[in-house]
């Protein structure tokens, strides 16, 4: 299956568990649109994991990536098996300067905003029960995020 953006087409993109999406601090090149399973997002301080968010079924995963500095904030990483679309920055960075200025200045105000919550939660080692679905990751989970980065 494949989804369409003003003519361009995306294929989905069948994952396993435990495969990264990304890693903190790589050159972003795309947004991930998630469509089925679970992808959790998340950063780590003093070698503990602190979630920013879990991603049951749908939802978007590294879009602040495409307005800030072209890095990824956190670490992104399946859950279980999960289909995810893959679009490339390039393509929303052409989208977004067809739009108005302002479009653009509101999407990386936006964007800057979540940032700073990413940094907050990793410096001060924050859980909160309004992240990640109010929990903390499983003793499971954790031990496959870990083998997963390793």
């Amino acid at each position: 299956m494949s989804i369409s953006l003003k003519g361009s087409s995306y294929e989905e993109v069948q994952l396993v568990e435990g495969e990264v999406l990304f890693r903190e601090g790589d050159h972003a090149e795309y947004i991930y649109l998630v469509r089925k399973g679970a992808v959790a997002s998340f950063v780590i301080n003093s070698n503990r994991i602190f979630p920013i968010s879990r991603i049951d079924d749908e939802g978007l995963v590294g879009e602040e990536s495409a307005f800030l500095n072209g890095k990824y904030s956190y670490y992104a990483v399946a859950l279980k098996p999960s289909v995810v679309v893959k679009i490339p920055i390039t393509d929303i960075s052409f989208y977004m300067d067809e739009t108005s200025d302002w479009i653009n200045e509101l999407f990386s105000e936006i964007s800057q905003k979540m940032l700073n919550t990413i940094n907050v939660i990793g410096e001060h080692k924050i859980i909160d029960a309004r992240l990640n679905g109010g929990e903390e990751f499983s003793e499971v989970e954790e031990k496959m995020l870990r083998n997963a980065l390793s």
